[in-house]
């Protein structure tokens, strides 16, 4: 059986300690402050489903680029098409 509270290998399970602290702040809070968290947890929720969904969706950038002659006077020669592969490198990524 998996220690819920140290076991960090699956991501599901979560912190029983962490969620009692929660349920106790919770349970402090007046009627203003619920109605102002539970609006926050859900604006957080529909972030994070809308740029979980933006990233899904995203076209894989995999044009090349081509740098024209007032981009870089001195760094690269113009008209030169550069891969993906060759600006990272140069970027260090």
């Amino acid at each position: 059986m998996a220690n819920l509270e140290t076991d960090t290998s699956d991501p599901a399970l979560v912190d029983v300690c962490a969620v009692e602290r929660l349920k106790a702040m919770i349970d402090d809070l007046g009627e203003g402050e619920v109605y102002a968290v539970t609006r926050y947890v859900l604006f957080l929720r529909s972030v994070d489903d809308l740029f979980s969904r933006s990233l899904d969706e995203a076209p894989l950038d995999d044009e090349e680029y081509i740098l024209d002659d007032e981009d870089c006077d001195d760094c690269a020669e113009p008209g030169r098409v550069y891969t993906q592969e060759e600006i990272e490198r140069e970027l260090g990524l």
